[in-house]
């Protein structure tokens, strides 16, 4: 009988995220990212492992990692270290909004950002089958599409960092 103890260098990350400082991103829809925090020639980093939902816990090796939450068009990372037999808490703030599109009769709801590239195109920033749609979207102005067959209706809104806006477009 032989028996020889195992020490693993690993402790807990438990990562959430936020809407803005002190407004927990509560429900489920975002991942959570884990990622290496040492870059590839090319500039991408390891992906380790993946998330979902407010209090996700990780157990990793000690080591230097960086967590990146999403959820719609919002990100952000932000850099950590794990230390062995400890726990980190991260929180990662997305400065991000909700926008709330209501357009009956619609068969799809697109929102683009308000500002035109050097080309003059618009970056799409959320698409939606559906009447009714929330799209989480960073801080900014945005143009709202909203179409059913030939018809088409714009409108226009500014999403703030932690708030909610709301906007109805009715089609013609």
């Amino acid at each position: 009988l032989l028996e020889r103890d195992l020490i693993i260098a690993s402790g807990l990350a438990v990562v959430d995220a936020y809407y803005a400082e002190g407004m927990l991103m509560e429900n489920t829809q975002h991942s959570v990212e884990i990622l290496a925090a040492k870059k590839a020639l090319d500039g991408s980093r390891e992906r380790l492992t993946t998330a979902y939902g407010p209090g996700s816990k990780f157990e990793l090796a000690a080591g230097d990692y960086v967590a990146l939450v999403s959820q719609g068009a919002a990100s952000a990372e932000v850099p950590f270290t794990v230390k062995t037999g400890e726990r980190v808490d991260v929180a990662v703030i997305l400065d991000a909004g909700v926008l709330a599109v209501t357009a009956p009769g619609a068969n799809a709801i697109e929102v683009f950002k308000a500002k035109a590239d050097i080309n003059g195109n618009r970056t799409q920033m959320g698409f939606d089958y559906a009447t009714e749609a929330n799209f989480t979207l960073p801080d900014g102005d945005y143009v709202i599409e909203a179409t059913q067959g030939e018809a088409k209706v714009e409108g226009k809104a500014s999403v703030k960092k932690g708030e909610r806006s709301e906007v109805t477009l009715t089609l013609p």
